[in-house]
């Protein structure tokens, strides 16, 4: 557990996929930057809130170019995330120069 709080403790940028380890972001100082892959098909703001109370910076990357992308919402909880890598850099590209 130490080992997790000084990772996050002394990130100035947190990139993943949403999932239960960004939990972790209350041992971040104020001004970290997570950055949040989340589903296309479901925005979920939770991390958003602690990122908000934190102090902290926060965007979130959706790629909706996945072609099996399903407008049934239970569906939609359990599929795969998708990222498009050139998608991605681009939008890191764009945040890492306003960071600079």
């Amino acid at each position: 557990m130490k080992e997790q709080i000084d990772i996050y403790r002394n990130a100035s940028f947190i990139i993943g996929p949403h999932g239960a380890s960004f939990t972790n972001i209350m041992f971040c100082k104020p001004g970290t930057f997570l950055y949040e892959l989340v589903p296309t098909s479901w925005a979920y703001d939770y991390f958003l809130y602690i990122v908000q109370i934190m102090k902290m910076e926060y965007a979130a990357f959706k790629d909706d170019s996945h072609p099996d992308i399903s407008e049934d919402y239970y569906d939609a909880l359990h599929q795969d995330l998708s990222v498009s890598i050139p998608k991605l850099q681009e939008s890191l590209e764009k945040i890492l120069g306003k960071l600079h």
